[in-house]
């Protein structure tokens, strides 16, 4: 059986569609890590904006516990820390991640479960601090600061430089970076006021 010889097209389209597969190629290497740093960054960025919002509303966790909880300062950073447990960054320490997927749960895994909530719940604590000032009217204004970690790579560290050196979003402070846990952590910062209740004794800046 004769078998045809292979002969290339007069134009030489064959050749053409080679260097145009390997220019792509070379082209989406060189791309492929800006690619990867500008993902990085914005997974960083969204993250940093949940950690705004989250602690804005602990401001308001914190200054309502104030308004309720007058003569009972340290409610207000309870009530922030646990508002802030979402951006703890403690990891779990479940014997088994499986057995959130079964049904029924059984007493290890519920108390496992318990051992990670108050792992959070002390990250989360050691991690906020609250401020507190009632005005002449009675009404109570919250500040609320959380260390927030940049935990991705690479991006965490470059919008750590950015915030020091005075980039768009700085941070208000001398030295807001500081390390924990070798990972950078900056200050998120959220204030809110309310109102006193009725009757509330009135008292100055705490």
């Amino acid at each position: 059986m004769d078998i045809p010889a292979f002969r290339m097209p007069p134009d030489g389209s064959s050749t053409k569609d080679g260097h145009i597969r390997g220019q792509s190629l070379v082209e989406f290497t060189i791309a492929l890590p800006a690619l990867l740093w500008l993902t990085l960054a914005i997974i960083q960025m969204a993250l940093l904006a949940h950690a705004r919002a989250t602690v804005e509303y602990a401001a308001f966790c914190a200054a309502r516990a104030a308004v309720v909880h007058e003569d009972q300062p340290d409610r207000s950073r309870r009530a922030a820390s646990i508002a802030c447990m979402p951006l703890a960054t403690t990891p779990p320490r479940g014997a088994d991640h499986l057995q959130e997927l079964r049904w029924p749960r059984g007493p290890a895994s519920s108390l496992a479960d318990i051992t990670d909530l108050l792992q959070r719940y002390r990250d989360s604590y050691m991690r906020t601090n609250v401020r507190l000032h009632t005005d002449t009217r009675g009404d109570v204004t919250a500040e609320v600061t959380h260390a927030f970690q940049l935990t991705v790579p690479l991006a965490g560290r470059a919008a750590a430089r950015v915030l020091s050196r005075g980039g768009p979003g700085k941070i208000e402070g001398e030295n807001p970076v500081i390390e924990h846990e070798g990972l950078p952590s900056i200050p998120v910062r959220a204030i809110c006021t309310l109102p006193a209740e009725p009757g509330a004794s009135r008292r100055g800046n705490r």
